[in-house]
C-alpha cells in the first residue's frame, strides 16, 4: 500500500519543462521582434538621410557626406527641421520655402551660397544671420578650396542659434 510518487513528480517535471519551453519561445519572439524593429529603424534612417547631401562637384568624400547626414538627423530629431544641402557646379537655383526643410545651396565655382529657411525659422533667426552666412561667412573658406570646413562651421552656428531660440 505504498504511495507511488514517481508519476506525479514526472508530471510536475514535464509541466515545468513545458512552462520553461513556452517562456523561452516567447522570449525568442520578443527578441526577434525587437531586432527587426531596430533594423527597420536603421534602414529608414539610411533611406531618409541618404539624399540630404547632393554633390554635383564630387568634392565631398563619403565620410563628409555621412557626417553632414548625421548633422541633418540631429537637426531633424532635436528641432524638427530637415536639411537639404546641394553642392552645384553652376549658380544656385533656390527652391520655394518649405515649412520643414532648410535648403543650403553652395556653388564653389561661383563662390555663391544661398539659404532658404522655413518661414517660421526665418522669422525667429536674428536679423542679418542669413546675410552673414550667404555673403561673409564663406569668404575665408573659398581660399584654398576649404569650403567644406566653412559648411560645417555654418551648420555649427545654425545649431547654436537654434539652441538660443529654443531657450528663449
Amino acid at each position: 500500500m505504498g504511495m507511488d510518487f514517481s508519476s506525479s513528480s514526472a508530471d510536475g517535471s514535464r509541466r515545468q519543462d513545458s512552462i520553461f519551453r513556452m517562456f523561452f519561445l516567447v522570449l525568442v519572439f520578443v527578441a526577434a521582434g525587437f531586432l527587426f524593429w531596430k533594423n527597420y529603424e536603421r534602414s529608414m534612417d539610411v533611406i531618409l538621410f541618404s539624399h540630404v547631401v547632393q554633390d554635383e562637384t564630387d568634392t565631398l568624400s563619403r565620410e563628409q557626406k555621412d557626417e553632414l547626414s548625421s548633422i541633418a538627423k540631429g537637426l531633424q530629431d532635436r528641432f524638427g527641421f530637415g536639411l537639404q544641402i546641394r553642392v552645384l557646379d553652376n549658380l544656385v537655383q533656390t527652391p520655394e520655402p518649405d515649412s520643414r526643410v532648410i535648403f543650403m545651396g553652395i556653388s564653389p565655382a561661383c563662390r555663391e551660397v544661398s539659404i532658404v529657411w522655413p518661414p517660421v525659422l526665418r522669422r525667429a533667426l536674428p536679423q542679418g544671420f542669413t546675410r552673414h552666412l550667404e555673403e561673409e561667412h564663406f569668404e575665408e573658406y573659398w581660399q584654398g578650396d576649404n569650403w567644406p570646413r566653412g559648411l560645417y562651421q555654418a551648420l555649427q552656428r545654425l545649431g547654436e542659434e537654434l539652441l538660443a531660440i529654443e531657450q528663449e
